[in-house]
């Protein structure tokens, strides 16, 4: 049976997730969210039960979604736990907060709480999302696996390992949006005009993106394959590399790294 769900922070995460939940039919009935400031959209009136008052939202959901600020974590679930019910879930995806915590603040036992990290990209339905565990039983993991792998892929992986997650998946589309600008800048560069341009690389990126999954192949295996010798491609690889292409990357993504793990030891 499918189940209510409510997901309290409707601001771009959980705006986003609510979308990919919804185009997946996975909940019962309409997804509820809630926000405080911001005026819903008239669409989102039309897709989502919109609630102002977290606790009010929360009584019939068999699922709820923490996607709030870190900074509103206390405060949130402080205000909805005396209405928390038994075997209710809690799915978090807020940035730094760790499980222990949120059970801490939750200060019952009869409510499973869990872990998750999806990006930007769960509005189409093709996230990336990392989950973590901890304690939470078989009925539980199963249905937070099923809701999640509804709207792309996921990977369970040890809690500790969520600041790394946290660059790597909810960061990722950042890193490739900045890599898909510059070579639209190069295609630009070459003579086609932007509409040119982008579509161009947005099916360059999807294709070899497909092409990698649905064949299991090792990158270095694609790119031996498109490489001819004294061809184009190996010398626009060769130049990228000895301009630091290479390094650059992974200085980023490592330096993001740690200063997600600077943040999560702050919370």
């Amino acid at each position: 049976m499918k189940p209510t769900i409510t997901i309290i922070g409707a601001g771009n995460v959980g705006t986003y997730v609510a979308s990919g939940i919804t185009e997946a039919a996975l909940a019962l009935g309409k997804v509820t969210i809630t926000r405080n400031k911001s005026p819903f959209s008239s669409e989102e009136k039309k897709r989502y039960v919109c609630l102002r008052n977290n606790k009010t939202a929360i009584t019939k959901a068999k699922v709820i979604i923490i996607a709030v600020q870190p900074k509103q974590v206390d405060e949130v679930i402080s205000s909805i736990k005396s209405s928390l019910t038994a075997g209710q879930l809690i799915i978090s995806v807020v940035s730094g907060a760790s499980i222990e915590r949120i059970k801490m603040l939750v200060g019952r036992t009869d409510v499973s709480v869990v872990r998750a990290m999806p990006n930007v990209a769960i509005a189409v339905r093709r996230s990336m999302t990392c989950l973590a565990f901890d304690g939470a039983s078989k009925e539980h993991k199963k249905l937070v696996e099923i809701i999640f792998s509804s709207v792309g892929k996921t990977l369970v992986i040890p809690e500790e390992k969520f600041p790394q997650a946290t660059v790597l998946v909810g960061s990722g589309p950042a890193f490739v949006a900045k890599f898909i600008r510059l070579y639209m800048q190069a295609a630009i560069q070459a003579g086609f005009n932007e509409h040119e341009a982008l579509m161009m690389v947005e099916e360059v990126v999807i294709g070899t993106g497909l092409l990698l999954s649905t064949s299991g192949s090792h990158p270095e295996v694609m790119i031996d394959k498109v490489t001819t010798p004294d061809g184009c491609t190996i010398a626009g690889i060769a130049a990228l590399e000895h301009e630091g292409f290479g390094a650059a990357l992974l200085k980023g993504i490592m330096t993001a790294i740690l200063r997600a793990k600077e943040l999560y030891a702050k919370k």
